[in-house]
């Protein structure tokens, strides 16, 4: 179950990018796998945060592989780079996942929500200077299309619109469990 719901979540995410423009996604898209790591211990959250990761980042960057493979003419070394950055991208997920998890019984909702998107605002920020940084899929990029909304990233930036997005997922997180007891 946990499995399915963290690849949903990253299937979710992925489909919430330019390429498939379904931007609204990007407000629900993180509530499985918020499911899965408050649910379970911080070993199995960053298994389900780095599945998250994987499946994201191999569907809204699959054309990574066919570009190396064009430009290199070697299945295996496209294969092996693309790979690698995948994986690499996706220890973003699992860093926000062991974040989230570790403090999971610390925190009120509403600061738990706030902590959530403020984390990982500060991973997409190191994401981007990092090793020369990797400024695409950064989370508010997915709502370019959603024009009324785009206009704080004016005000906030792209960081803001992430921030945003995260913290309603958790707030709808936990809204539902309210629901459900």
């Amino acid at each position: 179950q946990y499995f399915f719901l963290s690849i949903l979540s990253g299937l979710l995410i992925a489909l919430s990018f330019q390429k498939f423009n379904a931007f609204f996604l990007a407000w629900i898209a993180f509530i499985p796998l918020i499911y899965c790591l408050l649910r379970n211990c911080v070993r199995n959250s960053l298994i389900y945060g780095f599945l998250s990761g994987m499946v994201c980042y191999i569907v809204s960057l699959y054309w990574i592989f066919p570009f190396l493979q064009y430009n290199t003419n070697s299945n295996i070394q496209s294969l092996i780079a693309a790979g690698l950055l995948w994986v690499y991208l996706s220890s973003y997920f699992l860093l926000w996942s062991a974040l989230l998890s570790l403090t999971r019984r610390h925190f009120h909702p509403l600061m738990s929500s706030f902590f959530a998107a403020s984390a990982w605002v500060m991973l997409e920020f190191v994401r981007m200077y990092f090793l020369t940084g990797f400024g695409w899929n950064l989370l508010g990029y997915s709502q370019s299309s959603f024009v009324y909304l785009i206009q704080i990233a004016d005000i906030a930036g792209v960081y803001g619109v992430s921030f945003l997005i995260i913290f309603i997922n958790m707030l709808l997180y936990y809204w539902i469990q309210d629901s459900r007891n």
